[in-house]
C-alpha cells in the first residue's frame, strides 16, 4: 500500500548527508491516498461496457453485410433466369400467336416458384432484402408478359381475319366472270374488315382504309389471273375496274404487265397484218438470174459493180429525174414498175425488206437518215476505216448517176439482208415491193410507238425463224443428196418426195443433178483451187456472213475431202461462233503473214498452181487447228505452238522456192 515518506528535522539531529538535505514542505491530497486509481478503474469499467457494444454492432453490421451479399447474388441469379426466360432461345417474348397465349400461365407460375425456390436458402434478413430488390423486377415482367400475351391475342385475332377474308377474295378470283357472285364475295370482304375493326379498337378511318387495301388487292389478283392466258384482255378488265383498284397496285400492276401485254399485241398485230398481205408478183426473174439486175434479185446484191446499177439506173429512169433515185432503183431490182403511185414510196418503207441483220453483206439494203429528217435507202457496199458505212447512192445534181457515198453510221436507221432468194422466198410480203409497202402502211397505222416497235420485230423475228427453218431443212436435204451421190449408190434428184422437192427447190434439183452426173461420169470433182482459196478467205475474214453462204454452188468445184473442209467451217460458224472467230483469226493471220513477206502475188499475176500452194498451206495449217485431239485446240489463240507451226509451214514455202 502507498506510504508517506517521513522527514527528519534537520535542526535537532545531525543528518547523515548534510551536503543532500533541503528543505521540504508536504502537500498531500486525496489522490495520494488512491482516489486516483479508483477513478481509473471505474474508466476502465466503462471502456469494457464500450467495447462490448462496440463488438455488438460490428457483429450486426457484418451480419447486415452478408444479408445484403446474400440478397445480391439471389437477385442476380433470379434476374439472369428471369432474361433468358423471356428473351433466350425458346423464350416466352418469342412465342408467337396462341402459343404465346396459351404459354403464359405456365410461364407465370415456374416464375413464382422459380422466385421462391431462389429465396429458401436465404436467412430471414437477406430474403427481406431480395423480396424487395426483386419486386421491380417482377413487377416489369408481368408486365411485359402481359403485353406480349396480349399483342398475340390481337395478331391471332388479326390472323384469323385474314385468313377469312383471304378465303373471300380467292373466291372472288375465281368468281370473276359471274358479277353477282364477284359483288358478294367482295361484299362478304367488307363486312369481316367491319368486324375486325370493332374488336381491335380501329378508327372509321383505318376501318374504311383496310377496305379498300383489300378491294384493291382482289382486283389486282383478279387482273394477274386474266394477264396468264390472255394478257390484253387482262388489261381491258384493269382500265374497266380502274376506280377500284389503289393507284398504287394500279401503277405496279401496269409495269408488270407491260411486257406482256406488249408481246400479246405484237403477236396479234403481226397474225392480222400477215393475214391481209397482198399476194406476190409474178416475178419470174427472180428464179432466172441472167443480167446483173436479175443477179441482184438473186443474191441480194453482192459484189454489185458499180457501173451495172449505174447503167441500170439509167435504163429504168430515163431523162427524168427520180424522187429520190435510190427508192425507184431498190423498188425495180424488187420487181415493182415505176407507176406514179410507186414514185411516192418513202424510203423508210425499205426497213420492212427482207430481215434485219447486224452483220450486212455487200449489196444488202441500207436505210439511213439524211439531212432535214429526210430518209435514204441503197446498197451497202462496206465500211471505211473510221467506221463509216459506204452505200451505192444517187447524185441528186445528176439524175440517174451513182456513187458510193460515206455515211456516218450514227445516221444508220437499219440493215436489211434478203439472204439466198428462191421461189418460197418471194412469196413472203417482205420480199417484194407490194408487200413491204403494205407492211409499211399496216405498222404506221399503230398508234403507239412502243407497241408500232414491237410489231416490228415480231414480224421480223418470224420471217427470220420461218426463214431459218426453210434453209435449215433445204441444207439438210441438199448435204443428204450430195452424200448419196458421192457414194455412187444411183441417187436420183427427181426420185425425191414432192415435198422434198419443194423445200430445196427448182435450183436445188438442178444443183443435184448437175453433181450426180459428173460423179458418174467423171467421180468426184476435183478442188478448183482458186475457188478453195477463196474460201478460205471468206471463211478468214468474216466467219459469220460464211456461216449464212449457201455453199452448194460450189460443190462442183470441190473435192469430197474439201467440201468436207469447207462445210465443217460453215457448221462450226452456226453452232460455236466464238470457236469459228479463232479458227478463222489463225487463218487470216497466216494471210497477212504470206502478203507481208511477199509469198502471195497480185491476182493478176496469181497461176492455178500458184493459188494450189497457198490452199494446201491453209488446208495443212486448218488441219492441225482443228484435228481432235490436238492440245489447247480450245484457246488456239494463244497457243504458241500454233505460230511455231505457221512459221515452219512458211519456211519450207520459202525454201521449196514457190515463186509465188
Amino acid at each position: 500500500m502507498p506510504t508517506v515518506p517521513l522527514y527528519q528535522d534537520t535542526q535537532q539531529r545531525v543528518a547523515l548527508r548534510p551536503e543532500y538535505s533541503e528543505n521540504f514542505t508536504t502537500r498531500a491530497d486525496a489522490d495520494a491516498f488512491g482516489a486516483g486509481v479508483g477513478r481509473g478503474m471505474q474508466a476502465l469499467g466503462k471502456g469494457m461496457e464500450t467495447a462490448a457494444t462496440n463488438l455488438n454492432e460490428a457483429a450486426l453490421r457484418l451480419k447486415k453485410l452478408d444479408d445484403e451479399t446474400r440478397a445480391k447474388e439471389a437477385t442476380t441469379e433470379f434476374s439472369n433466369w428471369n432474361r433468358n426466360a423471356l428473351h433466350g432461345p425458346g423464350g416466352f417474348l418469342s412465342l408467337t400467336g396462341k402459343a404465346a397465349i396459351e404459354a403464359r400461365p405456365a410461364f407465370e407460375k415456374e416464375a413464382e416458384k422459380k422466385h421462391g425456390d431462389i429465396s429458401k436458402g436465404l436467412p430471414p434478413g437477406a430474403r427481406d432484402i431480395y423480396e424487395r430488390s426483386s419486386r421491380e423486377t417482377r413487377r416489369d415482367t408481368g408486365v411485359s408478359v402481359i403485353n406480349h400475351a396480349l399483342g398475340q391475342q390481337k395478331t391471332a385475332v388479326t390472323d384469323a381475319f385474314d385468313g377469312s377474308i383471304e378465303s373471300h377474295i380467292n373466291d372472288a378470283v375465281e368468281d370473276r366472270l359471274v358479277p353477282r357472285k364477284l359483288e358478294m364475295r367482295l361484299g362478304k370482304v367488307a363486312d369481316t374488315v367491319e368486324k375486325a375493326g370493332l374488336l381491335l379498337n380501329w378508327d372509321k378511318e383505318t376501318i374504311e382504309r383496310k377496305k379498300a387495301e383489300y378491294q384493291s388487292d382482289a382486283f389486282t389478283r383478279i387482273v394477274t389471273r386474266i394477264a396468264e392466258t390472255d394478257p390484253i384482255a387482262a388489261e381491258k378488265y384493269m382500265q374497266d375496274h380502274s376506280e377500284r383498284l389503289l393507284e398504287k397496285d394500279k401503277t405496279a400492276l401496269q409495269e408488270r404487265m407491260k411486257p406482256a401485254v406488249l408481246n400479246a399485241k405484237a403477236t396479234r398485230n403481226s397474225v392480222d397484218i400477215a393475214t391481209g398481205a397482198p399476194l406476190p408478183p409474178d416475178s419470174p426473174a427472180l428464179l432466172r438470174p441472167t443480167t446483173a439486175v436479175d443477179y441482184l434479185r438473186y443474191t441480194s446484191g453482192r459484189h454489185l459493180a458499180l457501173e451495172a446499177l449505174a447503167n441500170f439506173s439509167k435504163n429504168a429512169t430515163g431523162n427524168a429525174a427520180p424522187t429520190p433515185w435510190s427508192v425507184d432503183i431498190v423498188k425495180n431490182v424488187l420487181g415493182s414498175p415505176l407507176t406514179d403511185g410507186a414514185q411516192a414510196t418513202s424510203a423508210k418503207t425499205f426497213l420492212n425488206f427482207g430481215v434485219a441483220t447486224n452483220s450486212p453483206r455487200p449489196g444488202d439494203i441500207v436505210v439511213v437518215s439524211g439531212e432535214s429528217g429526210s430518209t435514204e435507202v441503197g446498197f451497202f457496199q462496206g465500211h471505211d476505216r473510221n467506221g463509216n458505212i459506204l452505200m451505192i447512192a444517187g447524185q441528186s445534181d445528176r439524175p440517174g448517176q451513182v456513187s458510193t457515198r460515206v455515211t456516218s453510221s450514227r445516221s444508220l436507221l437499219g440493215f436489211r439482208t434478203a439472204r439466198n432468194v428462191d421461189a418460197r422466198r418471194v412469196e413472203l410480203p417482205n420480199y417484194n415491193m407490194p408487200g413491204i409497202t403494205y407492211l409499211a402502211q399496216s405498222l404506221d397505222a399503230i398508234g403507239d410507238a412502243e407497241e408500232r416497235a414491237a410489231t416490228g420485230k415480231t414480224i421480223d423475228t418470224s420471217y427470220t425463224t420461218g426463214q431459218k427453218n426453210i434453209d435449215d431443212k433445204r441444207d439438210e436435204i441438199m448435204q443428204s443428196g450430195m452424200t448419196q451421190i458421192s457414194a455412187n449408190n444411183g441417187f436420183d434428184p427427181l426420185k425425191m418426195s414432192p415435198e422434198e422437192q419443194l423445200i430445196i427447190g427448182p435450183l436445188g434439183v438442178k444443183l443435184l443433178q448437175d453433181h450426180s452426173e459428173t460423179v458418174q461420169k467423171n467421180g468426184q470433182p476435183r478442188t478448183a483451187s482458186r475457188r478453195f482459196y477463196e474460201l478460205q478467205r471468206q471463211f478468214a475474214n468474216d466467219p459469220l456472213e460464211f456461216a449464212q453462204s449457201d455453199l452448194f454452188n460450189d460443190r462442183q468445184n470441190l473435192s469430197d475431202e474439201d467440201w468436207a473442209i469447207v462445210t465443217s467451217w460453215k457448221e462450226l460458224a452456226r453452232t460455236d461462233p466464238q470457236k469459228a472467230r479463232e479458227h478463222s483469226r489463225i487463218l487470216a493471220i497466216t494471210f497477212k503473214r504470206l502478203e507481208d513477206g511477199r509469198f502471195v502475188k497480185v491476182p493478176a499475176q496469181m497461176t492455178e498452181q500458184d493459188y494450189k500452194r497457198l490452199a494446201d498451206l491453209q488446208r495443212e495449217l486448218y488441219g492441225y487447228i482443228a484435228e481432235p485431239g490436238t492440245s489447247n485446240k480450245d484457246n488456239i489463240s494463244k497457243n504458241k505452238d500454233i505460230r511455231t507451226f505457221m512459221d515452219d509451214l512458211l519456211r519450207r514455202m520459202y525454201l521449196d522456192n514457190s515463186g509465188m
